[in-house]
């Protein structure tokens, strides 16, 4: 390796630790974090400085000695539009190094995939000169080859970029359960732990296994789709077309299912409580729930 190849790596290292910390760490810190010598870590930020990908503020409090810096993102540096599709509405957000981030959109939509147009239509309405790249969440699995399917919602195969109509901005697509389990590692409770299990329930359960950090995806990109795994016990008949699979049971629309609520159409349905209708004389008083509703009721009011 080339004294340019170091530095190009040497300057990747630093901008990643920078947003990984959520650029709170002072420049001395990264220093040690990363092993610099002194010298080399006031080089490289110059250097981002110069480029507009860094610029440093003074530290709220510093021991004596030199006042010391915080690297964080440029006013002028670049941003990255990220889109959480769910299966009701959407959000797009501008996100800058280190993690912060400004709603820029949002909207409900009729859980067919005809909300993907309505969503590139907004993000092509955001992109400007800042944009390097868009990321998109979207609650169903992703495959390697970009094919989306939420089986609940009747998605099979739905091609995400083609729909999106992006050009030739990069895009990259991923499962919600997926990155949040990412992001867990990257700044959350499992950073730092080599192995980690990831659980994520909303509609119906996902989740996904790390390794060293890393969420594993599968031969072909879909493992850690939990909710799909024949559970249950039983052999209802899933969506998804297998029978038994855990997002019978685990879920909101588990729930909804459970209260005999149309499920799968991703909208809050709600309905009058039995303690707030006006009981009738002589008619018998709400039985208490049983232990099976009790646990989805506290599924659900987890989410």
């Amino acid at each position: 390796m080339d004294v340019g190849d170091l530095r190009a790596l040497n300057r990747l290292r630093l901008l990643r630790e920078v947003h990984d910390g959520g650029a709170s760490r002072t420049r001395s810190q990264l220093t040690r974090d990363l092993e610099l010598a002194r010298g080399t870590a006031s080089v490289l930020v110059a250097g981002l400085v110069e480029d507009e990908l860094l610029q440093e503020k003074p530290a709220g409090e510093h021991a004596r000695g030199r006042p010391t810096q915080i690297p964080g993102p440029h006013p002028r540096g670049p941003l990255a539009l990220a889109a959480d599709l769910r299966e009701d509405s959407w959000t797009i957000a501008a996100c800058e190094l280190g993690g912060g981030s400004t709603v820029l959109a949002a909207s409900g939509h009729d859980g067919t995939p005809a909300a993907l147009n309505d969503l590139g239509a907004a993000l092509r309405a955001h992109l400007g000169p800042r944009v390097v790249g868009v990321g998109l969440s979207a609650s169903g699995p992703v495959r390697e080859d970009g094919l989306l399917d939420i089986s609940h919602l009747g998605w099979r195969e739905v091609p995400v970029a083609e729909a999106l109509g992006l050009g030739g901005v990069p895009l990259r697509i991923g499962n919600d359960a997926r990155l949040a389990g990412l992001a867990e590692a990257r700044r959350g409770h499992l950073r730092g732990v080599s192995v980690g299990l990831h659980l994520h329930v909303d509609f119906d359960p996902g989740g996904t296994l790390l390794i060293g950090g890393t969420p594993l995806t599968g031969a072909g990109g879909t493992a850690g789709e939990f909710g799909h795994m024949p559970l249950t016990g039983g052999d209802d008949p899933c969506p998804c077309g297998a029978r038994g699979c855990l997002s019978l049971a685990v879920g909101r629309n588990a729930l909804l299912r459970h209260l005999g609520l149309p499920a799968g159409r991703g909208g809050a349905v709600t309905r009058p409580s039995a303690s707030s209708r006006p009981r009738q004389e002589g008619s018998p008083r709400p039985s208490r729930p049983s232990r099976a509703t009790q646990e989805l009721s506290a599924r659900a009011s987890a989410l």
